[in-house]
């Protein structure tokens, strides 16, 4: 059988996103980014469960971005959210929406 790193290599994408598709990861118990993020760096860089808390962390930092309505909410969230993760290029996305046209 072959190894889960060389399976995303062959497919061009990263283990978390196959992880998360097929659902390998373990539970995370975090409801908030914050709790997240404290679980995230609660574990050593190979741990499933780092991974976990860091796809959790990204999920509900989505959440918070398309819960967010002002700039400031928006930036609030990206900078709580995992370095260039999906949720921050949301974010960052949103900000240029919200700004206002000259």
């Amino acid at each position: 059988m072959k190894d889960i790193d060389l399976i995303c290599k062959e497919l061009g994408i990263p283990r978390i996103e196959f992880e998360m598709a097929l659902n390998l990861l373990p539970p995370c118990p975090a409801t908030t980014v914050q709790e997240a993020r404290v679980e995230f760096h609660r574990f050593s860089l190979d741990y499933p469960e780092k991974r976990a808390a860091l796809a959790k962390w990204n999920e509900l930092s989505l959440i918070d971005v398309a819960i967010a309505k002002t700039i400031h909410e928006v930036k609030k969230v990206r900078d709580e959210a995992p370095e260039r993760s999906e949720a921050e290029m949301a974010a960052t996305r949103k900000i240029y929406e919200l700004w206002p046209e000259e």
